[in-house]
């Protein structure tokens, strides 16, 4: 009595609508009557010779892995292992310059992935549910269908649109108030699509003027953070946004001088490295020196007599005020 032994199976995986061609490699398989795929027959075989056999998967409910055999009038084989699959489904792509990161599931066997009519350039299976590949160029923007290719056959077509990746030139003001709420517009490119702008991790929407310009409303924060803009696939460079605390003032020395202006007064307080003018009344005056963050000296602008109060102002806010005398000359 002889038993057929089977020492090789390939492919090993097939599809669960049946129909895969599988070849079978062994010895004593002159008169084989059954090929099984798990409890099933193959939907038909040919024995090609002693050692050798072809045959047809039958289809099967869902995948699973079951045992390959054959049987001759003496009893069954060896098992060797055969996996049943079903067809790639992908569920979303993300996109970081030509790197494609596709999701979904069945991926394990993928042997082509295709970006419309071209080929990918290059891909990797990472797992079952994540394949990585580079894409071929494209006039941008494209809309293109990408499909992956299992042994169980063609993906549905996943429709995605290849567009100019955002990029950030400029951001202004590129510093603003820690307590969040200034009006922020950022230049660039591929706008049309963004979805958020991070501050630091914080995600905000913007209101998109056009494809090359946007503006946003800053969140609150502390010092230095990075800001990008976000599409739903892809993400830009960045640039820095500064976060200023409001100011505050202490002194103003002299405290008062002549309604002509132009002499220089001291002032001291917190947070003044960004001080932009300083206010005297209703009258403004940039002609700042900055000596260190609590210490700044600026010309007084011309006046009416009297007291005015004065603040200083930075991208974190307006300080508090403090009093300031404008004095009339003498008359001789």
């Amino acid at each position: 009595m002889t038993l057929p032994i089977i020492t090789g199976v390939n492919p090993t995986i097939g599809s669960i609508a049946g129909g895969s061609v599988i070849t079978i490699w062994g010895h004593h398989f002159k008169n084989i009557k059954h090929v099984y795929f798990g409890v099933t027959q193959a939907i038909s075989f040919t024995i090609n010779s002693h050692n050798q056999i072809t045959a047809i998967c039958p289809p099967i409910m869902e995948p699973a892995v079951v045992d390959l055999t054959i049987a001759n009038k003496h009893g069954a084989s060896n098992a060797i292992k055969f996996t049943y699959i079903d067809k790639p489904i992908i569920n979303n792509i993300i996109v970081n310059d030509s790197l494609v990161t596709i999701n979904g599931s069945n991926f394990t066997s993928t042997f082509k992935v295709l970006f419309g009519e071209q080929d990918a350039l290059y891909f990797k299976v990472t797992s079952d549910t994540l394949i990585e590949a580079i894409a071929p160029s494209f006039t941008l923007p494209s809309n293109i269908d990408i499909i992956i290719t299992n042994l169980a056959g063609d993906s549905l077509p996943f429709p995605f649109t290849f567009s100019v990746p955002p990029l950030i030139t400029s951001i202004n003001p590129s510093r603003g108030s820690s307590l969040g709420g200034d009006l922020i517009t950022i230049y660039g490119q591929g706008f049309t699509n963004v979805i958020n702008v991070s501050f630091g991790g914080t995600d905000i929407a913007p209101l998109i003027i056009s494809d090359t310009q946007l503006t946003v409303t800053s969140p609150p924060g502390l010092s230095t953070v990075y800001v990008y803009v976000n599409t739903a696939t892809e993400q830009s460079n960045s640039v820095t946004f500064t976060y200023v605390a409001s100011p505050t003032i202490s002194s103003i020395s002299p405290n008062s001088g002549p309604t002509a202006g132009h002499n220089y007064v001291t002032i001291t307080g917190t947070e003044l490295t960004w001080a932009t003018s300083v206010n005297f009344g209703a009258q403004s005056s940039t002609q700042i020196s900055i000596i260190s963050d609590s210490l700044l000296t600026v010309s007084v602008p011309p006046g009416s007599a009297g007291v005015v109060n004065v603040s200083v102002v930075t991208p974190g806010g307006t300080s508090n005020t403090l009093p300031y005398t404008y004095v009339d000359p003498p008359i001789i």
